[in-house]
């Protein structure tokens, strides 16, 4: 049943402000929108770079941030899980809170309207709060969860819900006009162009209703298209008369006015699901896709022109990119990290954009597990990798780290998202690709430009604010530094191969040192794939998938910066190890301000800088590796004995210098280190590792606690 209820609260006079793609030019400025129009272009006035962080809100709340947040001249809107808030835009100060009730999640984007903050709700209700005070005006009752961000125009609010309908209401009455019925799901925002209403559902279709204003009826349909997959997260772009939307794998572009398709591009990879809308900008197209890139296509024929990383994946690219002022493009990528590029000429090729800005997110809090009297757990496994199409089941997660003291085992990792059924899979005739993913888990919240500044919100459930107006004259900071080694427990008889850390070897072998690495797949459709060994920190498999039971061990180290004029630490208070290889070095790089620039990182051992081979940064996490490998067939590569200094720079945006350096000993008289008799082991993943690291002597900072110290081995 469709209805309405009326809450007898006057609206506030907040000034009109549209997000989402809600209002046309001529209602509002494009500065004040996402999506930026009714045609989702996703276009806004030029902004600053470098952006600097101008504030933080937290709102205590954390979980992963699919909602887009909305921002009027005075107050800036998000939701997280079940909770709305209000902030002022300049201070960042809480001014109202509202809290749904359990299990009721805000998924949708939110929308501000003279005076209305409107967005769906997992209550099957798009609601009406008055954006001044927070209190519920009016809602309007669907029959699923309302997950689609709502269109406005012309006094009238257009939305999808899970019931598979698409509603029309007047918003001066806050009542239902009419509804149009598909075969699945509509969880994405309709677009509007000339006399055409678009949008897709998950039953694999792309719809034109033909528009009118005063239409209080069920419009017509001009054309629908098949997309051959169900998997539908972004709303359709509509671009030079063509319509734009992703479904699965694949980028598609209709002719606006007859339905004909025009070109099609497939994103590559096996996890390569297509999920934030669109946007436009030098007459080509951007969008990323769950594998981890970044695209410009070329309209005239769908053609990848520049993509980012152009080697290794970046991380799940689940949100909306933005184009600001035509020539910077702005995009989150992953959980925490999030870009910027100016863009090339209108003719551009590979290399012609370049990053700008690159700025990481603080990580969410992770839950882990302790025993009677012991050292912390290691953190979850991370979520394993979708099943290969055709199949339903999916490789499991590696295992959590091992705590490095008794009763500290490890979280074992989460199973991975269940595999997209081929085509022509289970239960249909029509080649129709099944939708497998949860829209909270194929979707993140994406950033608005509004007023000159730029905000997100986290996964640690914080609302950021980004703009020029902040000043920053503080250098990164370099923490956290941790050796692994090899222990000598080791029953392989190949010799391991040389591989970036947390990455997977060519033929399927497990990942390498440090980072965890890829399970095995199960050996039957339907069913999860085998665990990997439980090897400490990152076991390695040698080529041909022959297995390798070396373990390794992680120290954390002692760190200062590198400009503090001390002399180096008494050789008793330092790690001392062979300097055989496998040997790593990692460090996190900090920068709150503006971020780090990833060309400025810069690894120094004794006085001289290392190779580039031997140097990585990793993006996504803010870390940068040390890496001293064997080369297969080469002759062993061998450290001096002796104290080594190790030294890492980087510059932030701003220009702004931070350094920090570390010290250990090597002496090659060691025998490998062994692991302690009561280490734990990861439990029911792939593999594991130490999760409370061993410290040196001398505590992790001058004049520190002394913690007990490592064997010497």
């Amino acid at each position: 049943m469709i209805r309405s209820l009326t809450a007898g609260v006057a609206m506030g006079a907040l000034c009109l402000v549209m997000v989402a793609g809600l209002v046309s030019a001529q209602q509002e400025s494009a500065s004040w929108a996402y999506l930026y129009g009714p045609d989702h272009r996703g276009n806004v006035d030029p902004l600053p770079t470098p952006l600097v962080l101008k504030w933080k809100f937290s709102s205590g709340v954390s979980g992963p941030a699919v909602s887009t947040p909305a921002a009027g001249p005075d107050r800036v809107f998000f939701a997280i899980k079940q909770y709305v808030y209000a902030v002022d835009r300049h201070t960042g100060a809480k001014l109202w809170e509202l809290d749904l009730g359990r299990g009721n999640d805000v998924h949708s984007g939110l929308v501000l309207y003279k005076g209305m903050l409107l967005f769906g709700a997992d209550d099957r209700n798009l609601w009406a709060v008055n954006a001044a005070t927070g209190q519920k005006m009016w809602r309007i009752n669907a029959g699923g969860k309302v997950k689609s961000t709502p269109l406005v125009h012309g006094g009238r609010l257009y939305f999808g819900a899970d019931d598979g309908y698409l509603y029309a209401a007047d918003i001066a009455s806050h009542s239902v006009l009419w509804r149009y019925q598909t075969g699945g799901p509509i969880r994405v925002s309709p677009a509007l162009f000339r006399n055409k209403l678009f949008f897709a559902s998950q039953d694999g279709y792309l719809y034109a209703l033909y528009y009118q204003v005063q239409e209080e009826k069920r419009p017509r349909v001009a054309w629908r298209a098949f997309l051959s997959s169900a998997n539908v997260f972004c709303s359709p772009l509509i671009h030079r008369n063509q319509v734009i939307v992703g479904a699965g794998d694949r980028l598609i572009a209709y002719n606006a006015d007859t339905g004909d398709k025009l070109w099609r591009f497939e994103a590559q990879g096996i996890n390569a699901l297509i999920t934030g809308t669109p946007a436009a900008g030098n007459r080509t197209i951007f969008v990323g896709s769950r594998n981890g890139h970044i695209y410009q296509i070329r309209v005239g024929d769908g053609t990848a022109i520049w993509w980012y990383p152009d080697t290794e994946s970046g991380g799940e690219v689940l949100s909306s990119p933005t184009v600001a002022g035509g020539s910077l493009l702005l995009c989150r990528m992953g959980k925490r990290r999030v870009v910027g590029f100016q863009l090339g000429p209108e003719q551009p090729g590979l290399g012609t954009n370049k990053l700008v800005w690159n700025y990481n997110l603080p990580a969410p809090p992770t839950t882990t597990t302790t025993g009677p009297g012991a050292g912390p757990g290691g953190a979850p496994g991370a979520p394993g990798m979708p099943g290969m199409p055709g199949m339903g089941g999916a490789m499991m997660g590696p295992g959590g780290a091992a705590g490095a003291r008794a009763g500290g085992a490890g979280v074992p990792g989460q199973p991975g998202m269940p595999g997209q059924p081929g085509v022509g899979g289970v239960g249909t005739t029509t080649g129709l690709l099944q939708y497998h993913f949860k829209y909270e888990e194929a979707v993140r919240s994406s950033l608005i430009a509004a007023g000159g500044n730029v905000y997100l919100v986290g996964d640690d459930g914080a609302l950021y604010a980004f703009g020029d107006a902040a000043a920053d004259n503080i250098g990164p900071r370099i923490t956290a530094p941790q050796m692994t080694v090899a222990t000598g427990t080791s029953t392989g008889t190949r010799t391991p191969t040389a591989m970036r850390p947390g990455a997977a070897a060519a033929g399927g072998q497990l990942g390498a040192m440090p980072g965890p690495g890829m399970p095995g797949m199960g050996t039957m459709p339907g069913a999860p794939g085998a665990p990997g060994a439980n090897l400490a920190a990152g076991g390695r498999t040698a080529t041909g998938g022959t297995q390798q039971t070396q373990q390794m061990i992680t120290y954390a180290l002692w760190s200062e910066p590198a400009d503090a004029f001390l002399p180096p630490p008494a050789r008793d208070d330092l790690i001392q190890i062979p300097g055989t290889p496998p040997l790593y070095i990692s460090f996190e790089i900090v920068d709150e301000g503006c971020g780090v620039n990833p060309d400025s990182i810069k690894v120094f051992l004794d006085g001289q800088p290392v190779s580039e081979d031997q140097m990585q940064f990793v993006a996504d996490e803010g870390v940068v590796w040390y890496k001293l490998e064997q080369t297969p067939g080469a002759a062993e590569v061998l450290l001096n004995d002796g104290l080594h200094i190790l030294v890492v720079q980087a510059t932030d945006w701003c220009g702004n210098t931070g350094a920090a350096r570390l010290f250990f000993v090597v002496d090659n008289t060691l025998a490998a280190p062994k692991l302690p008799g009561q280490q734990a082991t990861g439990a029911g993943g792939g593999m594991g590792g130490p999760g409370g690291w061993m410290r040196p002597a001398g505590g992790m900072m001058r004049g520190g606690a002394n913690p007990p110290a490592p064997p010497r081995f």
